[in-house]
C-alpha cells in the first residue's frame, strides 16, 4: 500500500495566513494536494498538521512532519510499501509528476527539489528519521542523502514552484 504523507503543519510566518487554506479554483491547497495524492494512486493519505497527526518532535520542521506521517503510518493495518510526501504549498504541481516519483521502488526526488518525494518503506526507516530529529539533523536534503536517494529531472520547473510569501501567491493567481 502507498500512503501519503501531506505537510501542511508550517507556520505559514512569510505567508502570513495559513498556505493550507489559500483556494484556487475553488479549492484549498489541502483538498487539492490531498487529491493529488489520491490520484498518483496513494491508498492511503495522511497529514501531517494540528488536529490530524500528534507532533512527536514540536518545532522540527518538515522533517518531523514526515516521521509523524511514518509513524501514523505503522499503525495501520495493511503493510505500506512506501510513502509519497508532499508539501502543502505547490499549487502548480500536477498528478503526472507524483506518479512518477511514485512508480520508482527506491528513494526519489526532483533536482533542485527535495519535496516532492518518494520514499521506500524500511524496517529502519522510523528509527533513521527519530534519531536524525534528536540529533538535530532536520534537513530533508541530507535525509535524502543518507537514503541515497536519487535526483530526476522534472519536465517543467514551474511544477516544483512553492508559495511562501503573499507577493509569490499573487504572482502565481496573476499567471493562472
Amino acid at each position: 500500500m502507498l500512503v501519503g504523507i501531506l505537510l501542511a503543519g508550517g507556520q505559514s510566518s512569510r505567508m502570513g495566513t495559513d498556505k493550507a487554506l489559500l483556494t484556487l479554483d475553488g479549492q484549498t491547497q489541502l483538498e487539492r494536494s490531498r487529491s493529488l495524492l489520491q490520484q498518483a494512486g496513494c491508498q492511503h493519505v495522511i497529514i501531517s498538521r494540528a488536529g490530524h497527526t500528534e507532533d512527536l518532535h514540536k518545532d522540527s520542521g518538515p522533517l518531523a512532519g514526515i516521521y509523524a506521517g511514518i509513524h501514523a503510518a505503522s499503525k495501520l493495518k495493511e503493510n505500506v510499501s512506501g510513502f509519497l510526501i508532499l508539501p502543502v504549498d505547490m499549487p502548480c504541481l500536477p498528478v503526472i509528476s507524483l506518479q512518477k516519483l511514485a512508480q520508482s521502488d527506491t528513494t526519489l526526488h526532483y533536482e533542485n527539489s527535495a519535496l516532492p518525494c518518494f520514499i521506500p518503506n524500511s524496517s529502519h526507516l522510523e528509527k533513521l528519521l527519530e534519531q536524525r530529529l534528536h540529533k538535530k539533523q532536520l534537513r530533508i536534503t541530507e535525509l535524502l542523502t543518507a537514503l541515497n536517494a536519487q535526483a530526476v529531472p522534472s519536465t517543467n520547473e514551474k511544477w516544483l514552484i512553492n508559495t511562501n510569501t503573499p507577493d509569490e501567491w499573487s504572482q502565481l493567481l496573476n499567471h493562472s
